[in-house]
């Protein structure tokens, strides 16, 4: 049995938890009083019914005994490796095979936040894991070479597109070639006359690009600045522009919707237009 305060197992016939102080007679209540524990499969958190012998695990849906959990909980906050009970086993590969398949999912899902997180929760187990390690470097690259935003866009009269990523602007004309800005050496960034500009390198000239978009260009590379970005959109595989419109665009920006869709495809105005209506209002 085991004290419904804090979670320490009791002595048979004990009146007083010799963890916490509390008379056992307090915990003789209709209520259940969770305690916190690990599952002994997958590492997750959990709470559980100190009474109970056995419960399944929500996340793993593994069986695992409540003792135990509890030891393992026990264990990760007092780093008493030393503990019989507890059955956290890096050698028999069983939580490394959960978690690196929860992993999997995540990343597939494009949750890339929770798969780097049980990617690592994997490496905690086993440092040497060479395929969490490497998943995490993919993911990495990934997230460093995703586009958060991207618009039509013209530097004196070569005309291109203009792309936000991790840290960095890009301009690639097109022939392909890209010119890079990174945003800690960009300043003063806002709208002139209906274009974006700003000030690299502390330069005196300024640089000047012509878009549609140059509003929200001077917000997003604000906020970039100082580490917020849109929120990550993976397609998995759906089409992509339309992802991308749903993800960047509402009722309220159609107009400039449209016109991104028409430099993106080459469509005309109609097609264009109805294209961004499906995406955007169904």
């Amino acid at each position: 049995m085991f004290c419904m305060n804090c979670g320490t197992k009791l002595q048979e016939g004990a009146k007083f938890c010799m963890n916490c102080g509390m008379a056992i007679g307090e915990n003789k209540s209709n209520e259940t009083k969770l305690v916190p524990a690990k599952c002994t499969n997958c590492n997750a958190p959990l709470e559980v019914d100190a009474t109970q012998s056995a419960a399944i695990c929500p996340y793993c849906k593994t069986p695992y005994i409540v003792e135990q959990a509890i030891h393992n909980y026990n264990i990760s906050m007092n780093g008493d490796m030393n503990i019989n009970n507890a059955t956290i086993n890096i050698n028999n590969g069983m939580n490394i095979d959960n978690l690196m398949k929860r992993a999997q999912r995540f990343e597939a899902d494009g949750n890339y936040k929770q798969a780097v997180e049980y990617y690592n929760k994997v490496l905690d187990l086993d440092i040497n894991q060479l395929e969490a390690q490497n998943c995490i470097n993919r993911i990495m690259k990934e997230i460093d070479d995703y586009v958060y935003f991207k618009s039509g866009a013209n530097k004196v009269f070569t005309f291109g597109t203009l792309s936000l990523k991790k840290e960095k602007l890009v301009f690639a004309n097109k022939n392909g070639k890209e010119t890079v800005y990174f945003l800690h050496r960009i300043s003063n960034p806002r709208v002139t006359m209906g274009c974006l500009g700003f000030i690299y390198d502390n330069k005196t000239a300024e640089i000047t690009y012509a878009t549609s978009e140059a509003k929200k260009w001077v917000e997003l590379i604000k906020n970039a600045q100082i580490g917020i970005y849109p929120e990550i959109h993976i397609s998995n595989g759906k089409d992509e522009l339309a992802d991308y419109i749903k993800a960047n665009y509402d009722r309220n920006s159609m107009v400039r919707a449209i016109k991104y869709c028409r430099e993106q495809t080459g469509w005309g105005l109609k097609e264009s237009k109805e294209y961004v209506e499906k995406c955007i209002l169904n």
